[in-house]
């Protein structure tokens, strides 16, 4: 037997909603936002690596001891203490180099060397000009 909906009737079911899809829901969001979760700490966890391991190279800008590891056997220069040449045997000496501070005639000097397009200085820049 076939039944004839009316609009009214057709149109509830039609917007009608399973008793369990709102746990549906909250399950799917909780299942992204774990993996969303999962990988921030991914990303967190590969940043702190890298400025570990870049501080302990000394390139930070406060450090101004850099440490150069050289592998005398292979001819190899390293900014890490190279593991390899190391579990073979290889004789590997470490060498430590004060960075020099540029200074402020330093800074000056690589500005005026550079291109005012790039963030060379212009002429006349630093001079008063008022007292003429």
């Amino acid at each position: 037997v076939k039944e004839t909906l009316s609009a009214e009737q057709r149109a509830n079911l039609l917007s009608a909603k399973s008793r369990y899809s709102t746990e549906a829901d909250a399950e799917i969001y909780a299942k992204a936002r774990r993996l969303v979760n999962g990988l921030e700490k991914k990303e967190n966890a590969e940043e702190l690596r890298q400025a570990r391991a870049k501080k302990a190279r000394g390139h930070t800008k406060k450090s101004s001891i850099i440490v150069e590891w050289h592998c005398v056997t292979c001819q190899r220069r390293m900014s890490h203490k190279p593991t390899t040449c190391v579990s073979n045997g290889h004789v590997v000496k470490r060498k430590r180099d004060i960075k020099g501070k540029i200074g402020v005639e330093g800074d000056r000097l690589k500005l005026s060397k550079q291109n005012t397009a790039d963030g060379g200085m212009v002429l006349g820049t630093g001079l008063e000009w008022s007292g003429l």
